[in-house]
């Protein structure tokens, strides 16, 4: 007999039923077992118990334990057997149906894709999916029922709606978050979901910056200041003055060091005038090379000051590679009447005759810098570059040049290797033999020289001379690969006079031979490296 319930649950085991009536009264029942079993492996089964007199709360327990429903064997009759029967199906499919309708909510609720809570009319956190609690920095069992929404935001509205706040996490932290707020249907909670749009923002925010700054300098740019001008071009912030600034020696810096100096160059004199400016001025990059500057409520003998201050500034600054030069044009709107159109024109204007005055020093200014570079970054002294100005002009004189031509030559003598400026120290400077690599670089000299005298208009007669200084004769030379009279006579002359004062007076790395020596490796060479008529005046003017 005690072997019954269990020949009962396995035939359930292996046959589909529609519902199970369990008497807990008969002497074989194990009662709650019995129904944990059946639930546990047919859980689809609507279970009703049938019970005795004094059972009832037996009876409830089991319903507890998830039976569907008691019949007393007391009152029990066909028609009260059947309605119970077809109640407990039916409760069971509902229960069922609920239980699904739960398990598909949750995995919405957990799979929205958002940062989702439910909230009680009291605020306190009721139900959070895994994307909230990454949010928030905290584990579901410290947020459900413990927490509070004003614990995470400011404010306590909330209305149905679309927000835009910031939210704050366990750590402390602030994330900026995209909120849909929408009211549970037939309860007093409300839903949140929530959108993490901090690296949004951010990005928003960078392309404003941008749409209103010069990437390089970091200053505001022309967009900008055309919108302040619209807003200060008021009578409250007259006098108004502008200040448009053009940096001198650009092309040259980029053609003779590269971009990246150039660059340097520009971010430097940015930092100058904003050192020199006050806080209420607007400063921008008006263009490639010029600068504007907005100052409000400014009368033209200030605006002078700040520019003084601006131009002292680029005197005192270091050489990165070359001192800061810059031309400036001032004007100020006195009175209503006057457009600020004009006023802009006429500052341009001043600033493009500043140029054209201060052109010439300031050109020759950026040159003898170039020239001081030279000097400190290679074995060169004054020494060497007196005597091959005396030899390149005795030269001159012997082969008849003209005048010009003799202070060409002169000039020469003295920049042939300005290119040097943009080589490497550690090139310039090494005491060894040069690997392909660093000699290549070296051998970029005649080019970076070349470029730099066609950005002069002092130096841009001799830019070919410089171009070709380190051609030979025989067409092996660089950069070119020039030959015979290809090759301009200035470099030619310059070539034998600077390998002559090499040899005899030596460098660090190199002893110097004697002068009879050096005149025979020109005898050697003439015809390969050097010319050989200039080297037979050459010796002549020697000898």
């Amino acid at each position: 007999m005690r072997r019954q319930p269990i020949i009962g649950l396995n035939c359930m085991a292996a046959e589909k039923y529609d519902v199970l009536l369990l008497d807990l009264s008969l002497p074989d029942s194990r009662g709650l077992e019995t129904i944990k079993k059946v639930t546990s492996t047919k859980p689809d089964i609507p279970i009703v118990v049938l019970t005795g007199l004094d059972d009832e709360d037996i009876a409830i327990d089991a319903i507890s334990h998830g039976a569907q429903d008691y019949l007393s064997k007391n009152q029990i009759n066909s028609n009260m057997l059947i309605r119970t029967i077809h109640h407990a199906i039916e409760r069971k499919q509902t229960m069922e149906a609920l239980q699904a309708s739960e398990e598909r909510y949750r995995a919405v609720f957990e799979n929205t894709g958002t940062a989702t809570v439910i909230i009680e009319e009291d605020l306190t956190l009721s139900l959070t999916n895994t994307k909230f609690q990454q949010l928030s920095g905290y584990t579901k069992a410290e947020l459900e029922g413990i927490r509070s929404w004003p614990e995470f935001v400011s404010g306590n509205d909330l209305s149905p709606g679309n927000y835009e706040f910031k939210f704050c996490r366990r750590d402390g932290n602030e994330r900026d978050v995209f909120a849909m707020l929408e009211m549970m249907p037939r309860t007093r909670e409300k839903i949140i979901s929530l959108l993490d749009i901090t690296e949004q923002k951010r990005v928003e925010e960078r392309i404003r910056y941008l749409s209103f700054h010069d990437k390089l300098t970091g200053l505001h740019n022309r967009t900008f200041f055309e919108e302040e001008l619209k807003r200060l071009n008021t009578p409250r912030q007259l006098p108004l003055s502008i200040i448009i600034a053009d940096v001198n020696g650009l092309k040259l810096t980029n053609d003779a060091f590269g971009h990246n100096k150039g660059d340097e160059l520009l971010a430097n004199i940015a930092q100058i005038i904003k050192d020199s400016c006050r806080k209420e001025d607007i400063i921008c990059r008006w263009g490639g090379d010029e600068f504007a500057i907005l100052l409000p409520q400014t009368n033209n003998d200030i605006a002078v000051q700040i520019g003084c201050r601006i131009n002292q500034s680029c005197q005192k600054a270091a050489k990165k590679p070359i001192k800061p030069s810059i031309a400036l044009g001032i004007a100020s709107k006195e009175d209503v009447l006057q457009k600020v159109e004009t006023v802009i024109a006429q500052a341009e204007d001043r600033m493009y005759r500043n140029k054209l005055t201060e052109r010439k020093s300031s050109r020759s200014a950026i040159i003898y810098s170039l020239q001081r570079t030279l000097k400190e970054k290679t074995h060169e002294t004054e020494e060497h570059a007196e005597r091959l100005r005396l030899l390149s002009k005795s030269m001159g004189q012997a082969l008849g040049l003209s005048s010009n031509e003799l202070d060409e030559l002169s000039l020469l003598a003295s920049l042939h290797d300005i290119g040097k400026v943009a080589i490497p120290d550690q090139i310039l400077k090494k005491p060894g033999k040069l690997t392909y690599k660093e000699w290549a670089t070296m051998k970029k000299h005649p080019e970076i020289g070349f470029r730099i005298a066609q950005a002069s208009f002092e130096l841009s007669h001799i830019a070919e001379a410089i171009l070709s200084h380190h051609e030979r004769w025989d067409g092996t030379g660089y950069p070119q690969g020039q030959k015979g009279n290809e090759i301009p006579l200035h470099s030619r002359i310059i070539a034998i006079v600077d390998a002559f004062d090499v040899m005899t007076h030596g460098r660090p790395y190199k002893k110097s031979i004697s002068k009879v020596e050096a005149l025979d490796e020109l005898r050697r060479e003439a015809g390969a490296q050097f010319d050989p008529e200039l080297v037979k005046k050459f010796l002549n003017l020697i000898f």
